[in-house]
């Protein structure tokens, strides 16, 4: 069926005269389960060019694993966020902390919060992990302006910031509110079930 889907896509741009780069194009496989194979499913081709599959693929900015885990997506927004973090404190090294805290929510932590209602982290090894790129500016602000570090949640209320969790919780919370009250993310006729739901694999293309 999809291998019919990518034939009326083909013939429907070689119609419009619209060109397709089928080696820019990756298929990928969703599925729970960690490890599953991927023999079983057929060779998908466009324009007779063979698709190769993936186990990670990359969509509006985020980084879909097949396991359905954000793992990768998470240690690559850590590292470039900390990359940022460096670079700031190099080049405002005369500058008193609080620009370097105002530089920080301005370019800093919008990487570590878009779309945060689709990978926030549950495991607390990659809670800590997210919020040791704001611990860590934190901490050397304070040096910065030769305030003594006392600890983390102290040295927030100086910064006058909060707990990355704490605010990827708003976030879901107003995206919550904005799908059963206002609705403003759902479709007409659309309805939201509280009971579990049996995910199964699915075939994307990109």
């Amino acid at each position: 069926m999809i291998q019919k889907d990518l034939m009326t896509l083909s013939n429907w741009c070689s119609k419009w005269q619209m060109s397709v780069a089928p080696k820019k194009c990756e298929s990928i496989t969703f599925s729970p389960i960690k490890n599953h194979s991927m023999r079983s499913l057929p060779e998908l081709s466009l324009n007779n060019i063979a698709l190769p599959s993936t186990n990670i693929i990359r969509d509006l900015g985020v980084m879909f694993a097949s396991d359905l885990s954000f793992a990768n997506h998470i240690t690559t927004i850590i590292c470039r966020a900390q990359t940022r973090v460096n670079i700031i404190f190099n080049v405002l090294r005369h500058s008193t902390f609080d620009v370097v805290v105002k530089c920080y929510t301005i370019y800093i932590r919008p990487i570590l919060e878009y779309a945060t209602v689709v990978f926030s982290p549950t495991s607390k090894s990659l809670i800590r992990k997210m919020e040791s790129v704001q611990k860590s500016l934190v901490h050397r602000c304070l040096l910065k302006g030769g305030i003594l570090y006392k600890s983390y949640f102290d040295g927030l209320e100086i910064c006058g910031l909060e707990t990355l969790e704490y605010r990827r919780l708003i976030y879901d919370l107003v995206h919550l509110y904005k799908c059963i009250v206002s609705k403003e993310t759902t479709s007409s006729g659309a309805q939201i079930s509280s009971s579990p739901q049996i995910l199964y694999p699915m075939l994307i293309i990109k």
